[in-house]
Parts: C-alpha cells; sequence; structure tokens
C-alpha cells in the first residue's frame, strides 16, 4: 500500500478523529482496500475532500489500489464542479454521503465512514502509466488546470517533509 502503511503494526494509531476516535493502520488498510476494490484498473476518481477519516480512505485505496483520484474541495461551487466532470468524465465519484443525491445518474458503489463511492458510469480516459494523482493549480478557480503528480514524487516529497521537519512515528501532524 502507498507509504507502507500496511506495513506499519496494525494496532498503532494511523489517524484521529475531531472528535477523540483512533483509527489504526489495520482499520485503515482494511478500508482502503474496500475502496480499492470498488475502482479496479486505472479510473480518473474525483475525490471530494473533507477533513475526516473517510476522505483518508479513499486517498489511500485510490493510490494503493492505482486509481487516480483527483482531489477537490468537497465545498467548492457546483458549477465549477459540473465543468470539471464535463470537461476530465471521471469514472467515479468520492463524496460525502449528504452530497450523493446530487449525482442522479450514478450508482452508489460503496457507503464507508461517510463518504459514498458512485459510479458514473464513464468511460475511462486513457491514464499514463506514472501518473498517481492530479491536484488543482491556484489558478483553477477559472481555468480547469491540474498538477499531474506520479508515486515516486508523492513519497519522495513525503519523505523530504518528515526528514526536514523531523518528524518521529510518536509525532502527529495536524490537517486543515
Amino acid at each position: 500500500m502507498i507509504f507502507g502503511i500496511d506495513e506499519r503494526p496494525p494496532i498503532r494509531p494511523a489517524a484521529y478523529g475531531e472528535g477523540g476516535e483512533v483509527y489504526s493502520y489495520g482499520r485503515l488498510c482494511a478500508d482502503a482496500a474496500r475502496v480499492a476494490a470498488c475502482t479496479p484498473g486505472r479510473p480518473l476518481v474525483f475525490s471530494l475532500c473533507e477533513n475526516s477519516y473517510g476522505a483518508l480512505c479513499g486517498y489511500a485505496g485510490f493510490l494503493s489500489g492505482g486509481a487516480v483520484p483527483l482531489l477537490l474541495d468537497a465545498g467548492m461551487h457546483r458549477e465549477l464542479l459540473d465543468g470539471l466532470l464535463e470537461t476530465y468524465r471521471p469514472g467515479f465519484l468520492w463524496l460525502p454521503e449528504r452530497m450523493a443525491g446530487g449525482f442522479p445518474r450514478t450508482k452508489r458503489l460503496l457507503s464507508l465512514e461517510g463518504y459514498a463511492l458512485l459510479g458514473r458510469g464513464e468511460a475511462p480516459p486513457a491514464m499514463h502509466p506514472d501518473l498517481a494523482l492530479l491536484l488543482t493549480t491556484s489558478g483553477s478557480t477559472g481555468s480547469p488546470k491540474l498538477v499531474r503528480q506520479s508515486r515516486r514524487n508523492i513519497e519522495s516529497n513525503a519523505r523530504a517533509i518528515v526528514r526536514y521537519l523531523e518528524i518521529g512515528e510518536e509525532e502527529r501532524a495536524i490537517t486543515t
């Protein structure tokens, strides 16, 4: 799995929820595997992200299973999202459960930790074999421009941050 999370002791904490919930590496690996099993091959997935364990499950599952997620803010304007959907035609949407009803021509494939995976029935666009992740640029509010990241880029960047900030195993990072 991505970042070697499956090599961590399964009982060790991987993430903490805002309400004090503790999510172990074993649970994260199992949940990520459930997500990955529903997105075989190399599909494009729009992941509408919030700061939650459900969003993390999708991220870990997509990267571990070979799907290519485009990380988007779950609170983005619907008009912008509709434009991106039309332009990029993702095969799947990973989004908070409360938003799932807003996409009528989809099929619910999985519900997990407050998130839903919706299949859109779109033919997958051809993906470069090195492509692992898509991120929006700061100028994407007016024009859909994306930054492409390889798996090697993601893991190298994560290692560099850990080294530079001297993050140890007992430390936790804050997310926003």
